[in-house]
């Protein structure tokens, strides 16, 4: 047998054979798993500069600022529910009220963002997650089968490949949603008001990803992948898509390919979609699955996809914040 690049490989075990078929480094690497990571990160500086300067702040003072500007009342929580810390920064003169505002109005900015990448972050992990708890499932079953006769396919249930899916599908349209939420964010921000308005307070908590259909963005929001991503979170979230997932995961061997070897394989059955990445129903019903389509496949096409739109986005947001920049001066 050979490996990937063509180099003769000795199998010593059932084991062996499924790690080197089934290496998900490999398909990290082809799936831009850690380039759209890097792609995110990278732009944290840019978009920082981007911001102080829209609001006329200078980065050199951030760091003498009190952590609780940009810490407070986010993920990790805060006490100060009744702006008694705002009161002894401000009474104390540690920093004026209208440069507590902007500030305020910065790390709001910066902590959305921080969002997006942690929300694609948390998708790409539990995505690999399940590859890697697949791949070890598929050995199992497979020393299971080598014992039955003339079985060469096994369905199994099981939650927690359903629920790894689940939270992925779940992070990656959470951080379409942010998306949305920071377009919504830069349409508020104005240098005449950053002083004396908390742009926070004016934005909808529940602001989606179809805001973006007011921007050149709007192609990504008709996608049909994105839109079938989250037509299938919704059921996910509010019906009984997780099922799903639950009962409907094959595991066996595929016609002879190499060599007269037999490849191992799993299969989650994905819903029949049209070209819009709505779900074909029938008589109401909406699981349906002639076109063979497979949820692993389907999560890498939303990376790939990620991947496109996040670079896109990303020049949108530098765009807008330049231009903003240069009204400002």
């Amino acid at each position: 047998m050979v490996d990937q690049i063509g180099n003769k490989v000795v199998i010593d075990s059932v084991d062996e054979e499924i790690l080197l078929i089934f290496n998900v480094n490999l398909l990290e690497d082809e799936y831009g798993i850690e380039e759209l990571k890097n792609l995110i990160r990278k732009m944290f500086y840019e978009l920082d500069e981007a911001i102080a300067k829209v609001l006329n702040l200078s980065l050199d003072n951030k760091y003498l600022l009190p952590t609780a500007i940009f810490e407070n009342g986010y993920g990790n929580g805060g006490t100060d529910v009744h702006g008694k810390v705002f009161e002894m920064y401000t009474n104390s003169s540690i920093i004026s009220e209208l440069d507590y505002t902007k500030w305020t109005n910065f790390a709001d900015f910066n902590k959305l963002y921080d969002d997006f990448f942690s929300l694609i972050d948390q998708a790409t992990k539990h995505y690999i997650e399940f590859l890697t708890y697949m791949r070890s499932n598929i050995s199992q079953k497979i020393q299971i089968m080598n014992g039955l006769e003339n079985t060469d396919e096994v369905i199994s249930h099981d939650s927690k490949v359903a629920g790894l899916i689940t939270m992925s599908i779940i992070s990656f349209c959470s951080a379409l949603d942010i998306a949305g939420r920071m377009s919504e964010f830069l349409h508020l921000i104005d240098p005449k008001t950053s002083d004396s308005e908390i742009y926070l307070e004016k934005l909808p908590y529940k602001t989606a990803f179809s805001k973006l259909t007011k921007t050149p963005l709007k192609d990504y929001v008709e996608h049909k992948i994105f839109n079938a991503l989250i037509k299938l979170r919704n059921d996910l979230v509010h019906n009984t898509g997780i099922l799903e997932f639950e009962r409907n995961c094959y595991i066996g061997f595929a016609t002879p390919c190499v060599n007269e070897n037999k490849l191992a394989y799993f299969y989650i059955p994905f819903r029949d979609i049209d070209d819009r990445g709505e779900a074909i129903k029938l008589h109401g019903r909406r699981f349906f699955n002639s076109q063979e389509n497979d949820i692993d496949v389907f999560l890498s096409d939303v990376i790939k996809t990620m991947k496109l739109f996040v670079r896109d986005f990303q020049n949108y947001v530098l765009r807008e914040l330049n231009t903003k920049s240069l009204l400002t001066n």
